[in-house]
């Protein structure tokens, strides 16, 4: 799912700088289940929520922050939830 935030209300900016201003957020989910691999359990073992956007740098150059949470659902797989923070470059050939 996409979510764009605009930052609207700001006097005399035109419709392309208005464009400039849009960030669009990436909201993630997943859910997994555990088939007994490595004698672990057979049941649901977490979910996972996150939150990730894209900034450009540069024409071919991007930052890519994200965060995620993950839900352990079954202390056998993993006794305590995670959460966690993703700091990326990405580079276009």
């Amino acid at each position: 799912m996409l979510v764009a935030v605009i930052i609207l209300g700001m006097a005399g900016l035109t419709r392309a700088e208005e464009d400039k201003l849009t960030v669009t957020l990436n909201l993630t989910s997943d859910i997994a289940y555990n088939d007994g691999f490595g004698g672990k359990a057979h049941d649901w073992s977490y979910a996972t929520f996150g939150l990730s956007t894209k900034l450009k740098i540069a024409e071919n150059l991007s930052f890519v922050p994200g965060i995620y949470h993950q839900i352990s659902m079954k202390d056998s797989i993993c006794k305590h939830d995670v959460t966690h923070c993703i700091l990326s470059m990405k580079y276009k050939f």
